[in-house]
């Protein structure tokens, strides 16, 4: 199966439908340099270098979003929330098969960006749950990956609520 077999809700490349139901939508673009890779085979020393610039990444991000009036309600139902589902769109450089789940290593210091940037406390399970990889469309530059992150926040119901 292809992207476009499926519907364009459910893959959350309905960037207009995703905000009206009140996902917060964080776009960071990761030239090919930066980019992690489950598969990918570097030294710790050249790892933990682009592990920072990739945590610097979504901090920038992050805090650039926070001043976006366009989504500011989006921005305050995900840091009120009491839990956060992720949804990550994998934007590959070309067309082709690949695993959005191999993008894990480079999300996940974006992520801890977000919580440096102060989205949530913590991104624990408790706290976070996801991300869940998604293919998206090619991004159409031959230098530079794009990973969407789709967040909605949620709050839990107090369980005393509908007890006298």
């Amino acid at each position: 199966m292809q992207i476009s077999d499926y519907p364009r809700q459910e893959t959350h490349l309905d960037e207009e439908f995703c905000r009206q139901n009140g996902e917060l939508i964080l776009q960071v673009r990761v030239h090919k340099r930066q980019w992690l890779s489950q598969n990918s085979r570097m030294g710790w020393r050249q790892k933990a270098a682009t592990v920072k610039v990739l945590r610097r990444l979504g901090y920038l991000t992050g805090l650039n979003l926070k001043n976006d009036r366009s989504q500011e309600f989006a921005y305050q139902q995900v840091t009120s929330a009491d839990r956060v589902k992720v949804v990550a769109l994998i934007h590959p450089l070309r067309r082709g098969t690949f695993d959005p789940g191999n993008a894990a290593a480079s999300v996940k210091p974006i992520i801890d960006g977000l919580t440096d940037a102060g989205y949530w406390t913590d991104d624990n399970g408790a706290r976070l749950l996801g991300p869940d990889y998604r293919p998206a469309l090619p991004t159409g530059t031959p230098d530079e990956y794009r990973i969407d992150l789709h967040i909605t926040g949620y709050r839990i119901p107090d369980r005393r609520e509908g007890q006298p």
